[in-house]
């Protein structure tokens, strides 16, 4: 016969040790949150001794990854990383623009379907001061982390096309994949000496919308990923990048 004995405040052994194991469970998944499909390794280890402010920036680099990952098309306004283009300094802070399809997403939609404005939406991720903040494009902004580091060599925020080609490329010229991202969010507590702390989320993520390209050439801008999905009328950008949310 199974003894069960019950713990102080009334639980029993089993019911701790149930609760504990679905406890890691969960926050396994959250570490691991689409993994597989987004290669997104966002860092939410040891969640137990982060700050709220650094548990901030692990939600925010979820946002971001998933919105990469269903956008057509993304326009890096600036990197962050200095030597990378596009650059911009002052304030050398990352700053993105992401396009996401409303619509049409369906089997087999009209091609007039991506003709249509109303069937997309541009998301900004822009750090001001000391956060990160989320604009969208005719609505509301978001402050979705805070107390991001700024050092010369990690500006809090970065953003840029990841390579994952041989370097030089078979075709020559620059490595250049326009639909696979890395970036990074630095939390800094501002402290210094002994009470200093400072981590460094990284994440890697592919455009789902939108194939690989091993050139970056005849678009708007270095940071521009492309005209996005394929529509009816070639050339034709039904909702292009604005200058900012």
């Amino acid at each position: 016969m199974l003894m069960v004995r019950r713990a102080e405040g009334g639980l029993t052994l089993i019911e701790i040790i149930v609760a504990t194991t679905i406890g890691m469970v969960v926050m396994a998944g959250i570490v691991m949150v689409d993994a597989g499909r987004s290669r997104m390794q966002v860092q939410l280890l040891d969640a137990s001794k982060q700050t709220s402010e650094e548990q901030q920036v692990g939600v925010a680099m979820i946002l971001l990854g998933k919105d990469l990952e269903r956008a057509d098309r993304v326009n890096i306004l600036n990197t962050g990383v200095p030597g990378n283009a596009p650059y911009v300094s002052p304030p050398g802070f990352g700053n993105v623009l992401i396009r996401i399809p409303l619509g049409c997403m369906g089997a087999a939609p009209p091609p007039s379907c991506f003709n249509t404005a109303a069937n997309y939406q541009w998301v900004q991720y822009r750090r001001v001061g000391n956060e990160l903040r989320l604009y969208t494009c005719g609505g509301p902004m978001r402050v979705i982390a805070r107390e991001l580091g700024d050092t010369p060599t990690n500006k809090g925020f970065e953003i840029r096309y990841k390579n994952t080609e041989a370097d030089p490329p078979p075709w020559g010229g620059p490595v250049v994949d326009t639909n696979v991202f890395e970036y990074t969010i630095t939390w800094d507590n501002g402290l210094s000496g002994s009470l200093a702390r400072e981590h460094t989320f990284t994440g890697t993520s592919t455009m789902r919308n939108f194939g690989y390209m091993n050139i970056n050439a005849g678009i708007a801008g270095p940071g521009d990923s492309g005209t996005g999905l394929p529509d009816s009328m070639p050339g034709v950008d039904p909702m292009p990048p604005p200058g900012g949310c």
